[in-house]
């Protein structure tokens, strides 16, 4: 079984470089929130940093992957099929080591969002960035 440490390891080697798109563009980056347990709104608004009155909604893996639009950054920049490769391998990533991987926006206009699911090791692990939306 790998460690919480190796499996963040992995998701920062798929992440690296990856973007989320919106009117700013921000970096997916690997993140732990510590032992899995349920994700209440006033949980995702602590690890958001967030205000106790910041909207706080979730949605399917499958669904954020379908929806987010992804850039690499520059230095990265290759061909299209590239790319797509690199988006298929964090999910990958993901889906092959965690399992309840849900996506979490918290805040408007600037929202977090957070993508999770729990370690064989009983970690809540996956990625986070931001989105700005006017």
């Amino acid at each position: 079984m790998k460690s919480d440490e190796q499996l963040l390891a992995e998701i920062a080697q798929a992440a690296r470089g990856l973007l989320l798109m919106s009117e700013s563009d921000y970096p997916l980056e690997p993140f732990s929130a510590g032992p899995a347990g349920a994700l209440t709104p006033r949980r995702l608004r602590e690890l958001a940093g967030a205000d106790e009155a910041a909207p706080v909604s979730s949605y399917g893996f499958d669904e954020f992957f379908a929806a987010a639009a992804f850039v690499v950054a520059r230095r990265d920049w290759g061909a299209d099929a590239a790319h797509g490769d690199r988006i298929l391998k964090l999910k990958l990533t993901l889906s092959d080591n965690l399992s309840g991987l849900r996506a979490y926006r918290v805040g408007a206009p600037n929202v977090a969002v957070f993508v999770l699911g729990t370690s064989p090791a009983g970690g809540l692990l996956g990625v986070r960035t931001r989105a700005v939306e006017t």
